[in-house]
């Protein structure tokens, strides 16, 4: 019977009992209180799961009707090229998920969490007896005690040495008048990574911290030692020595990257991710970029890590789903996804790979086109965002990111293992034309007549959303090009393609003569990056394909006129060129010394008298192409990974430097080269046989 508690109760009464309360609850600890409030609470949630989990059933056999007609449509779609997941309207339009319950953010002062609507605790948050609880529960309570420490992730993030101890970690700052230099350099820039620090914010943290760095989070110490390590890279950038005593640039480099490991370590980032963690991976994985010349599965995979905590944490949702997200807490995760967006889009390319983020499960907008003075912690409401006439730091980071969600869009097409209907082809070729068309006047490419005296950093980002622009286009056509060989009505993409190589290998021109001592890009040599040398190795493909097809052509009694405005002389021309800027990059980078070998076979191809040959009574088409070399087949294997290299191509007037025989393999460019999804290898290997006949001399 329930005890009316009054004094003496009235059980008591009716048995003519002594009354006795208890007075072991009001001396027990608030904290035991608390645990055994919070087990009744997992109690009832349990409950609710189980009962969740009985309906479950029942709801999908009353769905089953509908199910099976989804079912039918989807394989419908299927047999048809398509399907719901690889539809671009729906990865383009965050608008269609306005019906989806946006999942559950759980937040404390160390740990950020968000779980899909799908999940048991989303569900539970729906339930109106059960909210208050929740929402009074510290998220901490509801994490298992062994993945509060560190060590309780997996071996392989924690690494197999615990990291130093704080005080230990702070030893590595450098005294205040270096760290103050280190920190405005990074800050008057236009790094990328620049937009996900709020400066004002940070600038308040920083001088706290040197009031009281004992109480800083390892996380926050991190991002400052990501700022100490980008901006000694903008010190070695400019050609300047490092301030104080911090010797040399590149050593110092690495032991502020490092530390900024070791903090995030502290941190517990892998199982306890908090406020500044995803800031702090993203400076790191910055930094392991840049100090890279060539292409690297590690950073890609960073990259992984880091994608997966922003969608643990619930990046890839739109702040305005939670409440207890402030306006500045929402704006400042919207260019933390920006950039996240970009980051991976660009490095699965280069390492030829699909992206990781599944755009159809995002609904997070635009970062608003603001200053940082514009708003800051303390305002309710964000100001209307200013026109993109404007130039501000943000407005780089906004465009890319529309460029890279149709590039990405397309990328994800061509690696589908199937051929789009030309329309859908078209289609995205219309809607990157749109994009390209709605960019700002300031940020758009002029001619290096108009541009001097644009910043160099403000032409660097020009020259980045124009070359992602033209890659695109080069992907996405690249299937039906070779196609128009044989079909004149896909002469358009056989067109697009070729000019959009064209236009790549004609910019890196530019950006190669710019970089020189007195350029406009003197103090920019950094921007010939593994990325770009990616855009332009895949444009000097396409270049050499239209090679290959049109002397194929002049030897068969086909061919006539080409739609592409280009001469056999200026597509020669282009690899020539091309040839010369791998040769000056080749010094410091890999990647770039085996594809100037590469490249050199292509231009002895196409520039040395050709061998007559022999008459053979094989059947031809009418390209001259026997059936033992397939022209047009669909999918290959890769080109130079084919190829041996069992000695130099080259004579040695062609190369400054000697190199050693290379292997089938041919490392980091086998990673852009070794993806059949972007060019039609069987085509390239028809070209490339052809290459080894004429090369056999040397």
């Amino acid at each position: 019977m329930k005890c009316d508690r009054n004094k003496p109760c009235g059980n008591c009464v009716a048995r003519s009992t002594d009354c006795v309360y208890s007075s072991a609850s009001r001396n027990r600890p608030v904290a035991a209180q608390r645990r055994d409030g919070n087990a009744n609470l997992e109690n009832r949630l349990r409950r609710l799961e189980e009962l969740l989990n009985t309906m479950a059933p029942q709801a999908s056999q009353r769905g089953s009707n509908g199910s099976a007609a989804a079912s039918a449509r989807g394989q419908n779609d299927r047999e048809k090229g398509g399907s719901p997941e690889d539809d671009s309207s729906l990865q383009s339009d965050p608008s269609n998920l306005s019906d989806v319950k946006p999942g559950r953010m759980m937040s404390s002062d160390s740990q950020v969490a968000y779980v899909s609507s799908t999940h048991w605790a989303a569900l539970c948050n729906e339930v109106a007896e059960l909210r208050e609880g929740l929402e009074q529960t510290n998220l901490a309570e509801h994490t298992d005690n062994a993945e509060i420490s560190y060590g309780s992730g997996p071996m392989l993030l924690d690494g197999l040495q615990r990291p130093p101890e704080l005080k230990d970690i702070l030893s590595g700052i450098p005294p205040r008048e270096v760290t103050n230099r280190l920190v405005s350099r990074y800050f008057t820039s236009n790094v990328i990574s620049l937009v996900i620090l709020h400066a004002p914010t940070f600038e308040k943290e920083y001088i706290r911290f040197w009031n009281d760095q004992e109480q800083v989070l390892p996380a926050w110490l991190a991002v400052l030692y990501g700022v100490l390590a980008m901006g000694s890279f903008l010190f070695l950038r400019a050609q300047e020595d490092l301030p104080g005593d911090l010797g040399n640039t590149l050593i110092a480099i690495e032991a502020f990257q490092r530390r900024s490991t070791e903090c995030l370590m502290l941190s517990n980032y892998s199982c306890s991710p908090g406020p500044y963690t995803m800031e702090a991976l993203a400076m790191n994985t910055q930094i392991e970029f840049v100090r890279r010349r060539d292409a690297s599965v590690g950073v890609w995979v960073l990259m992984g890590v880091a994608i997966r905590l922003a969608l643990r944490m619930g990046y890839h949702r739109d702040p305005s789903h939670y409440p207890q997200l402030s306006a500045f807490q929402g704006e400042m995760r919207r260019r933390v996804w920006a950039l996240t967006l970009q980051l991976d889009a660009l490095t699965s390319c280069q390492i030829g790979l699909p992206p990781m983020i599944n755009q159809a499960q995002c609904d997070t907008q635009q970062p608003r086109n603001l200053l940082d003075e514009d708003f800051g912690p303390d305002h309710a409401q964000l100001p209307p965002s200013r026109p993109e006439t404007e130039l501000t730091p943000v407005l780089y980071t906004i465009t890319k990111t529309r460029i890279s969600n149709v590039f990405r869009t397309i990328f994800n097409h061509a690696g589908l293992g199937r051929v789009d209907s030309y329309n859908q082809i078209m289609e995205l070729d219309q809607r990157l034309n749109t994009t390209m068309q709605s960019i700002s006047p300031r940020l758009k490419l002029t001619s290096l007549e108009d541009s001097v005296s644009v910043p160099p950093w403000l032409l660097i980002h020009r020259y980045s959303l124009e070359l992602l622009s033209l890659k695109a286009r080069c992907i996405l056509h690249r299937y039906y090009m070779t196609q128009a060989y044989s079909d004149p009505k896909y002469n358009y993409s056989r067109v697009s393609c070729v000019e959009a190589a064209m236009s790549i290998l004609k910019y890196h021109g530019q950006i190669l003569a710019e970089t020189q001592d007195g350029g406009l890009l003197c103090q920019h040599k950094w921007f010939l990056s593994s990325l770009e040398l990616h855009d332009f190795l895949l444009s000097a493909m396409v270049v050499c394909l239209e090679l290959s097809f049109r002397a194929r052509a002049k030897s068969g009694s086909g061919g006539g006129q080409s739609p592409v405005k280009f001469s056999r002389e200026e597509l020669v021309g282009s690899l020539q060129r091309s040839q010369i800027l791998l040769d000056t990059l080749k010094v410091h980078s890999s990647d770039a010394r085996k594809a100037s070998v590469a490249l050199a076979v292509m231009v002895k191809n196409f520039t040395q008298p050709q061998k007559p040959q022999e008459e053979s009574s094989e059947p031809r088409d009418q390209y001259g192409n026997s059936g033992n070399l397939p022209l047009y087949p669909s999918e290959a294997e890769s080109i130079l990974g084919s190829m041996s290299f069992d000695e130099p191509y080259l004579p040695s007037e062609a190369i400054q430097t000697s190199h050693p025989a290379f292997s089938s393999s041919l490392e980091g460019v086998g990673t852009f080269f070794n993806t059949s999804e972007i060019i039609d290898w069987d085509q390239w290997e028809a070209f490339v046989q052809g290459s080894r006949s004429t090369t056999d001399s040397f």
